[in-house]
This record gives structure tokens, sequence and C-alpha cells, in this order.
């Protein structure tokens, strides 16, 4: 999985439903520098519950290295990755992470980085809880246990 540069708002947070702040603030400051997303959006998952340390991030060109209130920085290739698709709400996020996990557990392997939710499709205006046309690859780096 390649390299990938993204301008991100890291924060802790009491929920995964509260990461639409983050969302808001990142847009905002990639509004006003005038940038231009190329790619996918996606978060990074540094901790899960109790305390969600996540980035909302979004990819930018490599040549950019300051966007201000947001952090700038290269996410470095992996080189193996557990990775599957939800299709639907991101309600069902839960389910499909944990699969996963069994997944990683049953084969071998152990984590090896934070996870990441790739929006491959985002859903539609305030419908992230019921859109069922919604597609997010979600991707845990891995090595062997």
């Amino acid at each position: 999985f390649e390299t990938l540069y993204g301008a991100s708002i890291r924060r802790i947070i009491p929920s995964y439903w509260d990461e639409g702040t983050l969302w808001g603030e990142l847009f905002n400051q990639l509004r006003l520098a005038k940038i231009t997303i190329e790619g996918q959006y996606f978060s990074l998952y540094h901790s899960g519950e109790p305390e969600i340390d996540v980035e909302a991030c979004a990819p930018i060109p490599p040549k950019l290295t300051d966007i201000p209130g947001a952090l700038v920085h290269t996410l470095p290739a992996v080189h193996k990755m557990a990775t599957t698709i939800h299709q639907g709400s991101f309600s069902g996020l839960a389910g499909a992470f944990s699969a996963l996990l069994k997944w990683i557990d049953v084969h071998g392997y152990q984590i090896a980085g934070p996870d990441r939710s790739i929006y491959l499709r985002l859903p539609e205006d305030g419908h992230s809880r019921k859109d069922p046309n919604a597609i997010t690859e979600m991707q845990v780096p891995i090595k062997k246990a």
C-alpha cells in the first residue's frame, strides 16, 4: 500500500459519531487554504474506546508542506495490510471492523500501526447513520505475531 500525503486534524473524541466535528474543521482549513483534494478522504485511528484518538485526513499533493490549522504529514507505505470493504451506513462499521480483527487474530497476525478507514463513497449529507450506498474500505497494518 502506497505512501499517502495528507492534511489532518487529530483529536481524542468521546464517540465515533463525534468525528464529524473534526471533518468540519478540516474542510474549513482546506477551503481557507484553497487546497484541492486528490483522492479519497480517510481516517486514522490511533486508539479506540474509551478514548478514541482519531485523525480526519484529506489527501493532498506531496509538494504541500503547510496548511494553517492542520497537520501536514506523510504516511509511509505499508507492506502488509488486512482489509475489508463495507457497503452501508457508518453504523455497520463496528461489525465489519470486529470481523477484520477476528481474521487478523485467527491467521496469526498482530496490528502494526493505526488502522484506516478510506471513504470510497461518502454517505449523502446528513445520512451517515443510514445511507445504504456508502462504501468504506477498512485497513489494518499487520505483521506476523
